[in-house]
């Protein structure tokens, strides 16, 4: 019996550790709506008006996570980049996508897309990430490595 408790404390602990680790330092953990899937954001990161969106406190960069229960990621095909309107492909593979698309302008503001798909266990999670014209892209690649199903 003591043994078993020993053996439970453990697995807890290595659980927890491994939570840690896909967090940064100063960094939280957030999930989507249905708690499928999950990144790390920068801790004064706030939601936004949608469920699972979240965005950094001037909103210069915007990040939706959702599940997607359709869509099984694999590389996808030229056609498939092409209707993406992919500008840049950063991954193509059976455990990743992430698709750069072209510069959006909407009013006075410009903005990056990125779409990126993870697989996961049902289907994919599915960020989508929008990058204002001037914001530094290094804390949206940050967050987008951290994109995982949810543990």
């Amino acid at each position: 019996m003591f043994t078993r408790c020993l053996t439970l404390i453990a697995a807890l602990g290595l659980s927890t550790l491994a939570q840690a680790q896909d967090v940064p330092a100063g960094w939280k953990l957030v999930k989507d709506k249905n708690a499928v899937c999950q990144m790390a954001v920068p801790s004064d990161w706030q939601p936004g008006i949608i469920p699972s969106m979240f965005h950094d406190a001037k909103e210069g960069v915007t990040i939706t996570l959702v599940q997607e229960t359709s869509y099984q990621v694999k590389p996808m095909s030229d056609l498939e980049l092409k209707a993406h309107k992919a500008e840049k492909v950063v991954e193509n593979s059976n455990q990743r996508v992430f698709l750069v698309e072209p510069l959006f302008t909407f009013g006075r503001t410009s903005t990056t897309p990125w779409d990126i798909w993870v697989a996961a266990p049902k289907g994919s999670c599915h960020a989508s990430v929008s990058i204002k014209t001037g914001v530094d892209e290094a804390t949206a690649r940050k967050i987008v490595d951290t994109v995982k199903p949810a543990r």
